[in-house]
C-alpha cells in the first residue's frame, strides 16, 4: 500500500462535519442531515462508551482524525464515532431530546481541563475522499488492522470501493491485505442483503444484524444451490446474488432468520447447524414441509431431509475407523483393566446393533440372542 500524504491542521471540533456516506451506514442513511447523523450513531454506534471512557479517563488522542475538504466545510472520513462524542460532550443540546439527560450528565462529569482539550483537534487532511490511497490507508485499518469494524461493515466498505470507485477484488484484496476469494465472498453477502431489502423480504434487517451467520452460511454449497448464489468473479454480475424465484429468498430469510416483526422465529436455532441446514434446504420433502407446517421444527425438517440416515452413518463409520486404529494396539495391552472394561462396553454396544443385522451375523458366523421382546 502506497504511503498517504496528508496535511495536519489544528480544527474546532463543533466546525467538523460527520461523514454522511460514512461506509458503516447504511444505504438509506446516507446523504442525511447532520442531526441525523447524530441520531443514527447514538443508537447503534455505542458512543456512550466513548463518553464514559473520555469522562473517566481523559481523552488520549492516539488515532488519527483523517478529513477532506468539500465546498460545506472539512469532513471527517475517519473518527466519526470519536467525533460525534466529542461535540456532544461539548454540546449535549445537539443530541434528540430523550437523550439529553444522559450527555448533560456526562457534561457535568467532564472536567473543565478535558473540555478545553478535546475543543481544538488535530486533523490529517487530504483533498480527495476517493484518492486510491487513502480509501486503501482506511480499508486496511478497519477491515484486517487493528480497528476492524464488523462482517457487516467490512462488506459495505468492499462494496463502496466495487460500485462506487471501480476497483476490481483484486486490487483491494491487495490494497487490504486479503485474498480475491474473501472479497468476493462477502461482496456477495453484502449484495443478497440488499436484494432482500429492495424486494422488501420481512427479515432481511435480522439478515443485515447476523450477517457473520449470512457469511457462513453462503460457505455451504447446498445452501447457496437453494438461492441459486454463485460467485461468478465478475462483481456486476453479483448485484441480484440469488437467481431462484423470489419466494426461496424470502422462506431462506425468514427460516434462517426470522422476521423483522418477530412474528415468526427461524427454524434454524443454532448457527453451529448450518451444515445440516444445508441438507435441510437441499431436500425437496424438508422444504415442502416447513412450507406447509404452521410451526415447522428444526429437528422434524433435518429428519424428512434425510439427514439422520446421514449422522447415523457418520457416527457407524466414524467408530468403525476408531476400531481399526485401535486394533494394532490391543494385542500389547490384553492384560489392562481399563482396556478390557472398555473392550466389554464395545462389544456390549456391537450386540445391540448385531441384532438388527441378521445377514451381517450369519456372514461373520455370530449367534446373537434377541431379547427385545422379553
Amino acid at each position: 500500500m502506497a504511503a498517504v500524504a496528508f496535511e495536519t491542521v489544528e480544527q474546532d471540533v463543533l466546525s467538523l462535519k460527520l461523514d454522511d456516506h460514512n461506509p458503516r451506514l447504511h444505504p438509506d442513511e446516507r446523504g442525511v442531515s447532520q442531526q441525523k447523523l447524530i441520531e443514527i450513531m447514538l443508537e447503534r454506534f455505542a458512543i456512550d462508551e466513548i463518553a464514559e471512557s473520555i469522562c473517566s479517563s481523559g481523552f488520549l488522542p492516539l488515532d488519527p482524525f483523517i478529513a477532506f475538504r468539500s465546498t460545506d466545510g472539512m469532513v471527517i472520513l475517519e473518527g466519526n464515532r470519536r467525533l460525534v462524542t466529542l461535540k456532544l460532550l461539548l454540546e449535549p443540546k445537539l443530541c434528540p431530546a430523550r437523550y439529553a439527560e444522559k450527555w448533560s450528565e456526562f457534561r457535568k462529569r467532564l472536567p473543565s481541563r478535558t473540555a478545553a482539550q478535546i475543543r481544538r483537534i488535530k486533523v490529517q487532511v487530504t483533498q480527495d475522499r476517493a484518492g486510491a490511497n487513502v480509501l486503501a490507508y482506511i480499508g486496511f485499518r478497519h477491515v484486517n488492522g487493528v480497528l476492524e469494524w464488523d462482517a457487516a461493515e467490512k462488506a459495505a466498505y468492499i462494496a463502496m470501493l466495487l460500485e462506487a470507485h471501480g476497483w476490481s477484488y483484486k486490487q483491494i484484496a491487495d490494497s487490504i491485505g486479503s485474498k480475491r476469494q474473501y472479497v468476493e465472498k462477502w461482496y456477495v453477502a453484502h449484495r443478497l442483503v440488499e436484494q432482500a431489502r429492495a424486494d422488501h423480504v420481512d427479515g432481511f434487517e435480522q439478515m443485515r444484524r447476523q450477517f457473520g451467520v449470512l457469511d457462513r452460511a453462503l460457505q455451504s454449497p447446498k445452501i447457496r444451490d437453494f438461492l441459486g448464489v454463485t460467485f461468478p468473479n465478475i462483481p456486476r454480475k453479483s448485484r441480484r446474488p440469488s437467481t431462484k424465484p423470489n419466494r426461496d429468498l424470502e422462506d431462506f430469510v425468514r427460516w434462517t432468520f426470522g422476521t423483522d416483526t418477530d412474528e415468526q422465529k427461524p427454524v434454524l436455532e443454532d448457527s453451529r447447524d448450518l451444515t445440516k441446514w444445508g441438507t435441510i434446504l437441499s431436500s425437496p420433502d424438508a422444504v415442502r414441509y416447513m412450507r406447509t407446517a404452521d410451526d415447522p421444527r428444526f429437528d422434524r425438517a433435518y429428519a424428512k431431509s434425510g439427514g439422520l440416515r446421514e449422522g447415523l452413518l457418520d457416527s457407524l463409520q466414524g467408530a468403525a475407523d476408531r476400531l481399526e486404529e485401535a486394533i494394532p494396539l490391543i494385542r500389547q495391552h490384553v492384560s489392562d483393566p481399563d482396556i478390557q472394561r472398555a473392550v466389554e462396553r464395545c462389544a456390549d454396544y456391537f450386540v445391540q446393533v448385531l441384532r438388527y443385522f441378521p445377514h451381517v451375523q450369519a456372514k461373520q458366523r455370530i449367534t446373537v440372542r434377541d431379547d427385545r421382546a422379553s
